[in-house]
């Protein structure tokens, strides 16, 4: 039986304590003992892509190039995992660096390469060309063969899923998922105001476990927590 590999992709900083690593922790570690490889690249604010400690790097600075292995890294996982604090697109970040290029080495396709009609033998209301109308196309058929999960730390002044900065920004991660060629599979939001902390909430911790367990795949495969 071959392997599962579960990646996550956060912009939380290297070392930094938060609620948001903790969580995606928890589910790398559940998804291990269903007996997937994991990684977990962190791409900070300072630009660097690195891995949660003790797993293979992909780079240790940044360049257009370790972000572009990175993308293919992600394509490549069985499962995925997006986490932002704060706006995923925020200019000037890396973590928006690291989405345009997932855009930039997708294949784009017009309606016209879709209707296979010739360019002007679709109706396109208001005009235009069907060639000029482009989309990216996922790395693979989007099925449930492939899932993914997307955790979202908004500020605190945007506790909750039906504001709109955290429907953006689970909108963006999500059809960066699909992109990927994953299923979305379901929505976290960290606020920060669990209680008690998740470093001192047994109940939030095997939750994020078993979450882990089952994006993983989890049957047979792995021994229960102890």
């Amino acid at each position: 039986m071959t392997e599962k590999t579960v990646i996550a992709i956060t912009n939380v900083p290297l070392g930094a304590s938060s609620e948001l690593g903790g969580i995606i922790e928890g589910m790398l570690e559940g998804a291990r003992a269903a007996g997937s490889q994991t990684a977990h690249f962190v791409i900070t604010n300072g630009g660097d892509a690195r891995t949660m400690p003790e797993t293979d790097c992909v780079t240790d600075a940044y360049t257009p190039e370790s972000m572009s292995e990175l993308v293919e890294r992600a394509r490549r996982a069985d499962q995925l995992i997006l986490g932002a604090a704060g706006a995923p697109r925020k200019p000037g970040s890396a973590f928006a660096t690291f989405i345009d290029v997932c855009y930039e080495r997708s294949r784009w396709m017009s309606l016209a390469d879709v209707s296979g009609t010739e360019a002007g033998g679709l109706g396109i209301r208001g005009g235009g060309d069907p060639r000029d109308l482009k989309f990216p196309v996922p790395t693979r058929p989007v099925s449930e063969e492939h899932t993914g999960v997307v955790v979202v730390a908004p500020p605190e002044d945007a506790p909750d899923h039906d504001d709109p900065f955290c429907e953006d920004s689970f909108f963006v991660l999500e059809e960066l998922e699909r992109l990927l060629g994953f299923m979305p599979s379901g929505r976290i939001l960290s606020t920060g105001l669990f209680y008690p902390p998740l470093e001192d909430n047994p109940i939030l911790k095997q939750q994020a476990y078993e979450m882990g367990r089952r994006l993983a795949g989890a049957g047979a495969a792995g021994a229960p927590r102890e």
